[in-house]
């Protein structure tokens, strides 16, 4: 019960939003038959999301899967990531997705011993996602000297997201180093009390990845790629829909943060919440109409989200061909 009064009161908050929005003159649904006037704008946005958002990470995820010699087909790990993006539209903050992806990849667990090695092929997989994100986000700060000088919202949040990405990067790297200290290190992190054995079940899986520097960096590459394409169709998505020009730094910049806002746990698919950080965040710069940039791209996260309800109804997690899914021992 308190789970559906959580997300209806998160729905309700979703709405105040977007009536705030609209009744404000910040969002203008109208703006969303730019669709319909433009349909080469409408095929590049979708295939932004399709091809560009889920496939390619669907293909990082699979890199990631075999890696570990879990060979998965990869139409199987596409229709999961399908079904985790459909979820996604109703389910709070962007990151729930991981959430379904987890549950529908532990389904398997009667068929192999590598429990948390799934699971952290997950984990991994959004944290190469954001190395796409905090890679951009930071190519947009090198071309922005003046603007992080003058405003102090930029300079703050240029620390912050500076900081995280440092130790978040910090502590992948020291467990995928081939040094056998890191080994010994493992083991000393087992005398810690309460937790000690799940740190070290999240160790030893992402041990998994010692010294496969290959797969890291196809899949770093992949991320970087999605998010050079995600920024370069929301460029043009603002000059079509603003008629204005803003240097490529600033979307460089606004995009990735927009991006992260999204996470937050507040309301379903990030919405709202990525609506207000488009608009403020353009708005710094001069722009204009950052919310409904975000709308148009939300609609369609809305859309190809809906098509991945397909392989939801059509896939059983437990009534899978046995060739679905091979395991081999490390």
């Amino acid at each position: 019960m308190r789970t559906i009064l959580r997300l209806v009161a998160k729905f309700l908050f979703l709405g105040l939003i977007l009536g705030y929005l609209i009744y404000s003159g910040h969002l203008n649904p109208g703006k969303l038959f730019l669709f319909t006037e433009m349909p080469l704008f409408f095929g590049l946005m979708f295939a932004n999301v399709a091809l560009g958002m889920l496939g390619l990470n669907a293909v990082r995820w699979w890199v990631l899967l075999k890696s570990l010699s879990i060979h998965l087909m990869f139409r199987r790990v596409l229709a999961i990531t399908m079904i985790s993006f459909f979820f996604n539209i109703s389910m709070p903050g962007t990151i729930a997705q991981d959430a379904i992806r987890s549950l529908y990849i532990l389904k398997e667990k009667e068929k192999t011993s590598q429990t948390v090695p799934l699971v952290m092929s997950v984990i991994l997989d959004r944290f190469l996602g954001f190395f796409g994100v905090i890679l951009s986000f930071l190519a947009g700060v090198l071309w922005l000297p003046e603007e992080l000088n003058i405003n102090p919202i930029i300079y703050y949040t240029v620390w912050t997201v500076g900081f995280c990405s440092f130790c978040g990067i910090f502590t992948i790297s020291i467990f995928v180093l081939p040094l056998s200290e890191i080994d010994q290190f493992i083991v000393i992190l087992a005398r810690v009390p309460i937790i000690g054995s799940h740190l070290i079940q999240i160790a030893l899986a992402l041990r998994a990845y010692k010294g496969k520097w290959g797969v890291l960096s196809i899949a770093m590459g992949l991320s970087i790629l999605t998010q050079v394409i995600f920024v370069f169709v929301m460029t043009v998505g603002y000059q079509l829909l603003t008629r204005q020009s803003l240097p490529f730094s600033v979307h460089m910049f606004v995009v990735p943060i927009g991006e992260l806002a999204t996470i937050l746990p507040l309301t379903p698919a990030g919405a709202g919440i990525g609506h207000v950080s488009y608009d403020y965040l353009y708005h710094m710069f001069g722009g204009k109409m950052g919310a409904d940039l975000f709308n148009l791209y939300f609609c369609m996260v809305l859309l190809v989200g809906s098509i991945g309800g397909l392989p939801y109804l059509l896939i059983k997690p437990k009534k899978m061909n046995k060739e679905d899914l091979l395991t081999t021992s490390q």
